[in-house]
């Protein structure tokens, strides 16, 4: 399709106001392929190219950087929040037993690092079980959200192994993420690791935030 002298001098004046090649388009009609043909070999329209990269870059850097600090404002809104629940919680629950010893178990052997996940691993079955209930009572977690990891040595039985702790804990067996097996033990952990070590844990971020200001604190409460 041959095109106009007109067109042609209404392109290249629009090229030579820093026009990008979507913007002649929209402007004339004229396809990109066809713009690139007429213009990409021009010098002058390369500089111009150049220039609008780096204008298009600094432009879409600026927006990016914009985005996350919004972004990182609304997560700190939404932990502080979190942290208030938490003090609320903290003031009903604190004369509670339950959550006295669940919260001093973890604070003792629970993932305080990771930053979005509660997690507690052990051997010993009573611990594991008192922090499940501490888990479904104070946290509220969604049953089909809590998960297990089990470490189990070569001689124990994996499928004995995840019906104890599926049964103990009121976990199914398809919640069961990972099973990992261990090389052999020494003769003192065969007493104590029967049914080998579980991971009772839960990905969510607002659930550690909680945990972590309610161990902050009853270390306040219980300083001297």
């Amino acid at each position: 399709m041959s095109h106009s002298v007109y067109v042609k001098e209404k392109v290249y004046l629009l090229r030579q106001k820093s026009k990008s090649y979507s913007q002649i388009h929209k402007a004339t009609k004229i396809s990109k392929s066809t713009l690139s043909d007429w213009l990409s070999d021009e010098d002058w329209s390369i500089r111009i190219k150049d220039n609008l990269t780096k204008k298009y870059s600094f432009k879409h850097k600026s927006n990016i950087e914009k985005a996350l600090r919004i972004m990182a404002l609304k997560t700190k809104v939404r932990h502080n929040n979190f942290r208030k629940e938490a003090l609320s919680d903290y003031l009903r629950f604190k004369n509670e037993p339950l959550f006295l010893f669940g919260l001093g178990l973890y604070w003792g052997e629970g993932d305080k690092k990771s930053g979005n996940m509660v997690a507690v691993t052990n051997s010993d079955p009573n611990i594991l079980s008192v922090v499940a209930k501490f888990y479904r009572k104070y946290l509220n977690i969604d049953e089909s959200k809590l998960g297990i990891k089990l470490f189990i040595y070569k001689d124990i039985n994996m499928d004995s192994a995840i019906k104890f702790w599926s049964e103990l804990l009121g976990i199914p067996k398809k919640q069961f993420i990972k099973v990992q097996i261990l090389e052999s033990r020494s003769k003192l952990t065969k007493t104590k690791l029967k049914y080998g070590i579980c991971t009772l844990y839960c990905s969510n971020t607002e659930f550690h935030i909680k945990i972590m200001e309610w161990i902050r604190l009853l270390s306040l409460d219980t300083r001297v």
